[in-house]
């Protein structure tokens, strides 16, 4: 069906070319012709939906995480920086994460719990992983906040109350006033998270309940 709504919009498109060359004489002006986007977008949609319909939560997930525009984007770009650039083990994990297939070991050999799809982001048996994509992130906004002038800028500074410590603690050009952030990593299947699993709202269509509940915020 999608073909032949594709064939009837580049039709549309080739007669008006053809037109504007005087290739093909206009008996009138010819009505805008209706792209294919426009055409399929409804059929798009019901497909969209139907896909969705067939997943449980965490697929959902991950199929609207990597539809993002943050999800998607190191398809198309190629640092220049070399510590940014992703490694083929990389890519293949990423690529492999896209097909919304667990891994191949039923059995995760750090924790011996079930490995289902995500479970790598939250296997207790691997927090050094965790710890890492944490300081990952914790790095460069340290590295950023101290360029600002007159601020300083403390990596896990000690609190009044207990042992728990904060990432950052940020300094005006008051010494006495500062502000403390905590930095926290969510997954997609954190029990933090949203489920996409539920009624859908009347004037929400399916793909944009599960957008707004996962990574609507992003953009």
């Amino acid at each position: 069906m999608s073909h032949l709504l594709a064939y009837r919009s580049a039709c549309e498109s080739a007669d008006i070319l053809l037109g504007t060359l005087s290739l093909i004489p206009a008996t009138e002006e010819p009505p805008p012709p209706t792209t294919q986007r426009s055409r399929c977008a409804e059929l798009w949609d019901a497909q969209r939906d139907t896909i969705l319909l067939g997943l449980n939560d965490t697929q959902r997930k991950r199929l609207t995480e990597n539809a993002s525009k943050l999800g998607r984007s190191w398809l198309s770009t190629i640092p220049l920086f070399q510590p940014l650039r992703l490694s083929d083990v990389n890519i293949a994990s990423a690529l492999h994460d896209r097909t919304l297939v667990g891994s191949s070991v039923p059995i995760c050999r750090f924790c011996g719990a079930s490995a289902l799809l995500d479970h790598d982001e939250l296997c207790r048996g691997r927090n050094p992983w965790s710890q890492y994509r944490h300081d990952a992130i914790n790095r460069p906004i340290f590295k950023h906040l101290k360029q600002i002038n007159g601020a300083t800028v403390e990596v896990e500074p000690p609190t009044l109350s207990g042992q728990r410590r904060n990432d950052l603690r940020v300094r005006g050009t008051s010494s006495l006033a500062f502000t403390d952030y905590d930095l926290k990593m969510l997954f997609l299947r954190d029990r933090d998270g949203r489920s996409t699993v539920g009624p859908t709202p009347a004037k929400y269509k399916l793909a944009d309940f599960c957008w707004d509940r996962c990574v609507g915020w992003l953009d």
